[in-house]
């Protein structure tokens, strides 16, 4: 019982520090990206799911490598599972979760 009162807090700290990081970067970078983005869209460049779907695509690289390096750290660290498939789908989870913040 305490075993998986532990993981669960630990998963939970890790999304949540997950999700406050990408927002912190998310909060940094708004004022700039919002005046680019208005002029473009009111010019008629885009629309403002390519614009997103375009953001997303283009951090998506970012957003992986980092999390693939705190996850690493933070699997093995903790001893969670030794299973490589769930290690796999631990940062997968992890890199969706910062995506979607």
């Amino acid at each position: 019982q305490a075993s998986i009162q532990d993981r669960f807090g630990l998963l939970s700290l890790i999304a949540i520090g997950s999700a406050n990081m990408a927002v912190a970067s998310t909060i940094r970078s708004f004022p700039r990206e919002k005046a680019i983005v208005s002029n473009e869209i009111a010019s008629k460049m885009y629309r403002t799911l390519p614009y997103f779907i375009g953001k997303a695509l283009s951090e998506l690289p970012l957003v992986a490598v980092f999390n693939g390096i705190f996850g690493t750290i933070v699997y093995h660290l903790t001893g969670l599972s030794r299973m490589k498939g769930k290690f796999r789908r631990f940062l997968g989870l992890l890199t969706t979760h910062g995506l979607a913040s």
